[in-house]
This record gives structure tokens, C-alpha cells and sequence, in this order.
């Protein structure tokens, strides 16, 4: 594999806000089979494998310090950020993701360590296992295991609250609601509520 990544890290304005801005690309020329799967002999004939192909993916990553509160460490602030990835098609699980999300310190008064933070991310699945499970479906055979209908694409919106207990110990609510769960819409839409425990010894 042959990675590449081009990186600038600014501090901007007076309060010397952080930003990491990343755009990368990685060939790796393992030979991928593609991701069609098993064809039903009745369709084989229309439909053309692209396999022992190399994979590429590319992404473009940002995260920037919007406003700067208890100090100056590079986590002193709340941040915002986005990115977005793409793998060759044929021969990936997921074509392309999308995200956006932010990270926000100290935004209720009087809790100035606690930390907010919300992310949506989308995921296409590759055209080629759309075009594998539907010909299958059509041809009455199983689309895989746990596989409830033709994958497209799903996305996700989750939420965490992360309160300092005492140093090196934080108490993180969370939430999920996940959108086309298994990447179609044969199940509902799930919420997920938990509680994470970290600590730092």
C-alpha cells in the first residue's frame, strides 16, 4: 500500500485557534475480488465481474477550534468538523462516507470541563453488492447472512455528554439513532441509549 497525505495545521486568530486539515489518497494493489458475489446462472451472462482489482480511497478531513475556554491545549475549545471518504466501488464494502459533528467544551454555565459532542455520518454501500443481493433476491437465493433485503445506504446521528467525575474519570451519556439499520429499510429505524465509563489510570 502506498499512502499520501497532505496536512495543514493553522493556528488562527488571536487566540491561536487550532485547525488539521488533511487530504489523503492510498493505493493498495492487493487483488480485491469484487463485490458482486455469487450471480444466479440465469443472469451471469449480463453481468461482468470486476475483480482482482487494486482499491484507491481518498479522503478529505477537517477539524477547526472555533472558540478557545480553560486554557491552551489544543482540547481547550469547542471544535467543529467534517469529512468525507471514498473507496474504489467494485471492489469495497462501502463506496463513501460523509461526516459532520462538532465537539463543544463548556457550554452550560458553571460546567466548564464538561464536554458536548453530536455526529452525523452517511454510508453508501457499493453499487456492485446492490446489484448482487437484487439478482439474487430475483432468483429466490439468500442474499447473505443476516441480509434482509437489497443494502444501499444507512446513516447515523449519535450524541454524547462527557462529565469530569474526578481527574481521569468521566461519566459519558450517549445516543444513537440509526437510520436504515443494515443499510435498508426492511428494519426500523432503532434509538440507542448507553452509558460510557472512561478512565484514565
Amino acid at each position: 500500500m502506498l499512502p499520501i497525505e497532505l496536512t495543514w495545521e493553522p493556528f488562527i486568530g488571536p487566540d491561536n485557534l487550532p485547525g488539521h486539515y488533511k487530504l489523503g489518497f492510498a493505493h493498495d494493489t492487493s487483488p480485491y475480488a469484487d463485490r458482486l458475489g455469487t450471480i444466479p446462472a440465469m443472469f451471469a451472462k449480463d453481468v461482468i465481474h470486476d475483480a482482482n482489482k487494486p482499491r484507491d480511497t481518498f479522503y478529505i478531513e477537517a477539524d477547526q477550534m472555533v472558540y478557545r475556554k480553560g486554557g491552551q491545549h489544543q482540547m481547550a475549545g469547542g471544535y467543529i468538523l467534517a469529512g468525507y471518504v471514498h473507496n474504489t466501488p467494485s471492489v469495497s464494502t462501502f463506496s463513501d462516507q460523509v461526516y459532520v459533528g462538532a465537539s463543544l467544551l463548556g457550554i452550560i454555565p458553571r460546567r466548564p470541563f464538561d464536554r458536548f459532542g453530536v455526529m452525523y455520518s452517511y454510508y453508501q454501500m457499493s453499487p456492485a453488492i446492490t446489484v448482487g443481493q437484487r439478482l439474487r433476491q430475483l432468483a429466490g437465493m439468500s442474499m447473505g447472512a443476516f441480509v434482509n433485503g437489497p443494502q444501499t445506504h444507512s446513516a447515523i446521528l449519535e450524541a454524547y455528554y462527557g462529565v469530569p467525575i474526578r481527574p481521569g474519570l468521566v461519566l459519558q451519556p450517549e445516543f444513537e439513532y440509526m437510520m436504515r439499520p443494515g443499510q435498508t429499510s426492511v428494519i426500523p429505524n432503532a434509538t440507542l441509549v448507553g452509558l460510557k465509563v472512561l478512565g484514565n489510570l
